[in-house]
């Protein structure tokens, strides 16, 4: 019988391989590539943890744990919708590539960083997650880049920025072991507070370390920007919890969720105001991804049942905006040559299906009504107290200045303009996917029930953390 974590972490190294070679066939790379993430979608969703089930004539357990080095692998509840989410999203990253390539190794790249991220929740121990983390680091760098010759700010700040905090996190481990002898001693306890506080800020984009997801969103292809921001956010939420769960006295006082959400309600208040300013698309959904990552970090840090299901229900639509949008953002970008507001003058009436699919994405990341991202952060605005009066009306205009950007933006790309040089239409299978993640979008934003349901089950695996924890907002 095969172990579950043998296959999650082993199969997407093997495909890689196999894809590396045929990299120079786009055609071929992401139909391996998305084939491989789908059927490990698959395996996540629709397979218990409990029950052994035979694949291709093989008989796989997905809840049976492996050793390695004596440190434990195995797959969780919590882990095992991770994952396939994280699948989910690479599946269509690859599918979206193929006809606007964002260069040759991104497909054995990609899977790549699948298998680090994969360890990464699998481990049972919160030293190695980080550790696995940082090593593929320079994987992402090299998807970020995607083998251009232009500005390397966005690869070189996301690489310093984790190559800074991972020494720090490792060092949460020590400080761990350090009060299970003395439990007591509130002293001892103190350095782990900080570095974790310090450690997880940096991870999740919160002030002031919030340029590196920003820049990585602006400056990374557009069709990889789903895959890189939802796989660092899932990644590094899914582990901040697992932490949270083990050692619960980290944020029994509420030092680090209240740093957290300090530094997420001053990153969305960064992103709202600049991006209600930017002239490019790039850097206009680098600012709202940034909007939108500092949001989740106010509901996480409320500490509640209907907090944890907002920042679920805000990754889970965070992923279908930055689908959405690096799918039109790509075709626009390719067949524009470029994605300042210059270049793209007027393209929405040459190309209003990748314009289509450009805002409403982006719409829907900062929250407008009747889009995925809509009920998420209505119900955040919903829970803050009236003692929290000004972290409401924050993230408010935080939003009001996201989505005045995109606003801006969709008057250059219907603006009146002279007759162009002939353009390429839509390409077929970007076109078909754009059309089906419009009409996902737009029906999550009517029937949010729907994920709420299925999103349910994964709260209630998080319930113990809820009851023994410092609500900082009172």
């Amino acid at each position: 019988m095969i172990a579950g974590p043998w296959v999650l972490v082993g199969v997407p190294l093997v495909a890689a391989s196999l894809v590396y070679l045929v990299r120079r066939w786009a055609f071929l790379g992401a139909l391996f590539s998305g084939g491989t993430a789908a059927v490990l979608a698959w395996l996540c969703f629709g397979t218990s943890l409990s029950e052994p089930v035979t694949f291709f004539g093989w008989s796989l357990s997905l809840g049976q744990p492996v050793a390695i080095l004596g440190r434990e692998l195995a797959l969780t509840f919590a882990g095992q919708r991770a994952l396939g989410f994280l699948f989910a999203v690479a599946a269509v990253s690859f599918l979206l590539a193929w006809p606007i390539s964002p260069g040759r190794s991104f497909f054995p790249l990609g899977l790549v960083l699948l298998c680090g991220w994969a360890a990464a929740i699998l481990i049972r121990h919160f030293a190695f997650a980080v550790v696995f983390l940082w090593l593929v680091s320079p994987v992402a760098t090299m998807v970020i880049q995607g083998g251009r010759l232009a500005s390397t700010r966005a690869a070189g700040r996301q690489m310093i920025i984790l190559t800074l905090v991972i020494p720090l996190l490792l060092m949460v481990s020590t400080w761990i072991d350090v009060r299970s002898v003395n439990p007591d001693d509130f002293m001892q306890a103190q350095p782990a507070i900080l570095l974790v506080a310090v450690g997880l800020a940096a991870l999740f984009a919160a002030f002031p370390f919030e340029g590196w997801a920003s820049a990585m969103a602006a400056g990374a292809q557009p069709g990889v920007v789903a895959l890189l921001v939802c796989g660092y956010q899932v990644v590094a939420l899914f582990v901040a919890l697992d932490l949270f769960h083990d050692q619960p006295w980290l944020i029994a006082d509420g030092q680090v969720l209240s740093l957290l959400a300090w530094g997420g309600l001053l990153a969305a208040a960064m992103g709202g105001c600049l991006a209600a300013v930017q002239r490019g698309f790039s850097s206009l959904l680098g600012y709202t991804v940034l909007n939108d990552l500092g949001g989740g970090l106010v509901a996480l840090a409320l500490v509640s049942e209907m907090g944890l299901t907002i920042t679920f229900l805000m990754v889970a639509a965070r992923a279908v905006g930055l689908l959405l949008a690096g799918a039109g953002l790509a075709v626009i970008r390719h067949r524009a040559g470029g994605t300042s507001f210059a270049n793209t003058l007027g393209m929405g009436r040459y190309l209003p299906l990748a314009t289509a699919g450009l805002l409403v994405g982006g719409f829907s990341l900062s929250g407008l009504p009747l889009t995925a991202g809509f009920a998420a952060r209505w119900v955040l605005l919903d829970q803050m107290p009236p003692a929290g009066g000004p972290w409401m009306w924050g993230l408010l205009l935080a939003n009001l200045g996201t989505l005045l950007g995109w606003l801006r933006g969709a008057r250059t790309l219907f603006a009146p303009v002279g007759d162009r040089p002939s353009i390429q239409r839509t390409p077929l299978i970007a076109g078909i996917l754009i059309v089906v993640l419009i009409a996902i979008c737009l029906w999550l934003g009517r029937h949010p029930d729907w994920l709420l349901r299925w999103l349910r089950p994964l709260v209630d695996d998080y319930a113990p953390l809820i009851a023994t924890s410092f609500r900082f907002v009172s």
